[in-house]
């Protein structure tokens, strides 16, 4: 009975590392190049320059309700099908950044060309950029609080490709944002071209987490049957 608890709590505890250590960065090769950015306004109204966080996400300190932007570009280089979303790890309880302007988390970002009623791919080499203009809470003070993207590709030729890029891993202070504020989420979002298409879908991390749980439940499984034998 105790190796079962132990087991058991191993199990939950391999869970709760697969749904968390996300591996964020850019990525490029024949078919597709991602690339992110991100930048955080000062209390003088001003806007730091944007920082390329293709390779590593940004670190450094945020107080309660300070106004953040970022922005994921994505250049497919084959005619491809490309879907974008916001992605903060944890549960919603948790969540650090509100969505001031652009597409909430659940929703999908779709990026096609729609002529007569028939779907065409995003051409080959077409710039598609989608941004994001968020800022703290106070619901994980004095913790990191990183902020990603999902992407998604499918080329004309039925294959896929996704990843995750990473703008920021910030450590939310004890203290109260003093500059401007900004307005509610008006879902506003010009960026991108060809048109893009928001839809409220559930998130492909959704999938991800059930794959990653039934991975690690069939592993513990094993391991007991083996202890029994």
């Amino acid at each position: 009975m105790k190796t079962k608890i132990i087991v058991s709590i191993g199990c939950i505890s391999i869970f709760l590392l697969s749904i968390n250590v996300i591996s964020v960065s850019g990525y490029e090769d024949n078919r597709v190049s991602v690339y992110g950015y991100f930048t955080w306004q000062n209390e003088d109204g001003s806007w730091n320059g944007w920082v390329n966080t293709t390779n590593a996400a940004k670190s450094l300190n945020l107080k309660i309700g300070q106004p953040v932007k970022c922005k994921i570009i994505v250049i497919p280089h084959q005619k491809s099908w490309i879907s974008i979303s916001l992605m903060e790890p944890g549960p919603t309880d948790t969540k650090t950044f509100d969505v001031v302007e652009g597409a909430n988390e659940d929703e999908h970002v779709e990026y096609y060309t729609q002529a007569s009623g028939k779907i065409e791919y995003v051409d080959s080499n077409d710039k598609i950029e989608y941004s994001w203009t968020l800022h703290t809470n106070d619901r994980w003070v004095g913790g990191q609080a990183p902020l990603n993207a999902y992407w998604y590709t499918r080329y004309i030729d039925q294959t896929e490709k996704d990843g995750y890029i990473g703008f920021t891993e910030a450590y939310i202070e004890n203290a109260q944002w003093n500059g401007p504020t900004t307005p509610s989420n008006d879902n506003k979002n010009t960026t991108g071209d060809p048109t893009n298409h928001i839809k409220s879908t559930p998130g492909f991390e959704f999938l991800f987490m059930i794959i990653a749980l039934s991975i690690v439940l069939f592993v513990c499984q094993s391991w007991i049957w083996k202890r029994k034998l």
